[in-house]
């Protein structure tokens, strides 16, 4: 558990602060599955999904080169994380400068084969950062759904393969900053200063920075009267860890 403790402790200064700007909107999608190519066959572990965002009544697909046959739609994001036959639930933050684009028009959730010819996946490039294919030979829309649609399916609690989470603007919240680490049990009790008392905050945590992802895992709590005030955050932790990751987030 010390070696745990003092991780947390150096990763503090790199890790504090929310885990994205206080309005991204949040997109979730997934497929049910088995899904397959033209052929019949399931798609294989890996291959690429795209969700993309269309303002046309019905997707016009994509080109063999991975552009699209109508210029106006847009790749929100490439998951090249197929397993078992279907997209597992996966999350895509979008940009705030990015969400007034997204206010009207569809998702759509597109299974993509890009496959090599000897049936196996083509390498994929990489551009701007992120993993997009190298060609499509082919594409199946596996879900259609409109904005208001997905917006809807998150607030009313309803199942959708495609949904959104948007977060309400806070530009003039303080940083948090993390003051103190102290283990009490199996709990670590995290000290927070630089809040605001019209937020709630929580903490994220992973075995690896890459690991720790976007949901709280303490019990989250409503931000001090002024920015000098702590607040405590208790987060869980497996005595058997040999390290961890933590960075304050916004509940």
């Amino acid at each position: 558990m010390k070696k745990l403790l003092v991780s947390t402790l150096l990763t503090t200064a790199a890790l504090v602060g929310f885990g994205g700007a206080q309005n991204d909107m949040r997109v979730y999608f997934e497929t049910k599955g088995p899904d397959t190519y033209k052929d019949g066959t399931q798609v294989l572990d890996g291959e690429f999904y795209a969700l993309v965002w269309t303002r046309a009544d019905a997707f016009a697909g994509f080109n063999a080169d991975g552009s699209f046959v109508n210029e106006a739609d847009e790749v929100v994001a490439y998951a090249p994380y197929a397993k078992g036959g279907r997209l597992p639930f996966t999350a895509e933050a979008v940009p705030a400068a990015k969400v007034p684009d997204y206010a009207d028009g569809s998702f759509v959730v597109v299974s993509l084969d890009t496959r090599k010819a000897d049936g196996t996946l083509s390498a994929p490039l990489v551009k701007d950062g992120r993993r997009v294919p190298a060609a499509v030979n082919g594409y199946a829309t596996a879900s259609f759904v409109g904005v208001q649609a997905a917006a809807a399916s998150a607030v009313l609690d309803f199942a959708s393969p495609v949904s959104l989470a948007t977060v309400a603007p806070a530009p003039n919240a303080p940083t948090p900053v993390i003051t103190s680490v102290a283990k009490v049990g199996d709990r670590l009790v995290v000290k927070v200063k630089g809040t605001a008392d019209y937020l709630r905050y929580n903490v994220a945590g992973g075995s690896t920075p890459d690991a720790m992802g976007g949901d709280g895992i303490a019990d989250p709590k409503d931000g001090a009267a002024d920015e000098e005030s702590e607040i405590e955050l208790v987060v869980p932790v497996d005595p058997k860890a040999s390290s961890g990751f933590f960075k304050v987030i916004r509940n």
